[in-house]
């Protein structure tokens, strides 16, 4: 940002002494937002690049923050999304119970959901954030796509059933 303006001290009375005070407290804020600018940078970095989807609802259970990958999870985009009750938003019935049921008892809790049409599979885990007001990050859900590890989980167990049958059929013979 832009430096703020400064007084100019000329005397050494209690004007001068104010306006002194006044110049230090305008250095100190100055630091003071450069740092919460710097630190939202930072935290804005690491939620575009994730590749986990990460929804943040308020008390209410409205939609505070959504990164990239959720949008991309869901097809929806954050400009939609923010500010209104995530029941609304996804029409999902098994994550809006979740939803209701960490707001109401503030623990952590795991589920995971399937995609009505893309049939994705999606691991959540829900993190109470401390928020008691409206628009304070109450919740903090993140999403992991495991579509490919249930997709491998179940060839292997096929491939086990089969062999297993294999092996069985002629020992039934002999």
């Amino acid at each position: 940002g832009t430096p703020g303006i400064r007084l100019v001290v000329s005397s050494s009375d209690e004007v001068g002494l104010l306006a002194r005070t006044l110049n230090q407290m305008t250095d100190q804020l100055e630091t003071k937002i450069k740092e919460v600018s710097d630190d939202r940078a930072q935290l804005l970095a690491v939620l575009t690049s994730m590749v986990e989807g990460v929804m943040v609802l308020d008390i209410r259970g409205h939609v505070l923050q959504i990164n990239p990958a959720l949008e991309r999870m869901f097809g929806i985009s954050r400009v939609e999304a923010r500010g209104r009750p995530c029941a609304e938003l996804f029409r999902h019935q098994q994550l809006n119970n979740l939803v209701a049921m960490i707001l109401q008892a503030r623990t952590p809790h795991e589920d995971e959901i399937v995609l009505p049409l893309s049939r994705r599979h999606l691991h959540i885990e829900a993190s109470p954030a401390g928020g008691e007001r409206d628009n304070e990050a109450c919740i903090v859900l993140v999403f992991h796509d495991v579509t490919d590890l249930r997709r491998l989980e179940k060839i292997r167990k096929d491939f086990v059933a089969n062999v297993s049958h294999e092996l069985r059929t002629p020992i039934t013979v002999i």
